[in-house]
C-alpha cells in the first residue's frame, strides 16, 4: 500500500491593496490641510492680541507633541507599533533626530515670523516655493535638466515676488519673503 502524505495545507495569500485608497486617510488629509491653512489667520490673530513669533511657535509645538504623544500612546497600547528609547539609537540615528528636530523648530520659526513681518499671502508665496528650491537643487546635483517646463515656473514666481514689493516697507518685504524662502527650503 502507498504511503499516504499529509496533506497540504494552503495558506491564504495575503489581501492585496485596494483599488481605491481608504477614506480615513483622505480625511486625515482634508483635516491636515485645513488646520494648515488656518495658520496663517490664527497666527494674525495671536499677534494682534499681542504674542510674538517665538511662543507662537512653541505653543503651536506643544500642542503638535501633545497630540503625537496621544496618537503614539494609542498605537502602542494597540499593539501596532512599539517605542524605541533613545538610548537604543546609536550615534549617527541620535544626532539626525536632534538635526531633524532643530531644522523643524527653525522651519516653523521661519513661518511664523514670515507672518508677522508681511502678509500672509506673500509669506504663502514664499513658501510655495519649495518646489522650484527642491528643482533648482535636483539642476545643480544632475538630476534634472535646465528645461522650458523648469524655467518658464520659476520666473513666474521670481516676477510675482519682485511685482509685490513696495518701495515703502521694501526690508520688511524682503525680510518676510527671506524667512518663507528659509521655511520653503527646510521642507
Amino acid at each position: 500500500m502507498a504511503a499516504m502524505s499529509a496533506p497540504v495545507r494552503v495558506r491564504p495569500v495575503a489581501a492585496s491593496a485596494p483599488d481605491r485608497p481608504s477614506a480615513s486617510g483622505f480625511v486625515i488629509v482634508i483635516v491636515a490641510a485645513s488646520l494648515f491653512g488656518t495658520l496663517g489667520p490664527l497666527s494674525r490673530f495671536a499677534y494682534d492680541a499681542g504674542m510674538e513669533p517665538l511662543p507662537f511657535v512653541v505653543w503651536r509645538g506643544l500642542v503638535g507633541l501633545i497630540a503625537t504623544s496621544i496618537f503614539v500612546a494609542w498605537r502602542i497600547r494597540g499593539g501596532h507599533m512599539h517605542l524605541t528609547h533613545w538610548g537604543d539609537l546609536d550615534r549617527g540615528a541620535r544626532l539626525s533626530l536632534g538635526v531633524a528636530a532643530l531644522m523643524g523648530f527653525t522651519l516653523n520659526l521661519a513661518m511664523f515670523i514670515s507672518f508677522d513681518l508681511v502678509t500672509i499671502a506673500l509669506a504663502l508665496l514664499g513658501f510655495y516655493t519649495y518646489p522650484v528650491i527642491v528643482a533648482v537643487v535636483n539642476v545643480a546635483l544632475g538630476r534634472e535638466t535646465l528645461d522650458s517646463w523648469f524655467t518658464a515656473p520659476l520666473f513666474v514666481i521670481a516676477a510675482a515676488v519682485l511685482i509685490r514689493f513696495s518701495p515703502n516697507s521694501a526690508w520688511l518685504v524682503l525680510a518676510g519673503v527671506g524667512a518663507g524662502l528659509l521655511h520653503a527650503w527646510l521642507l
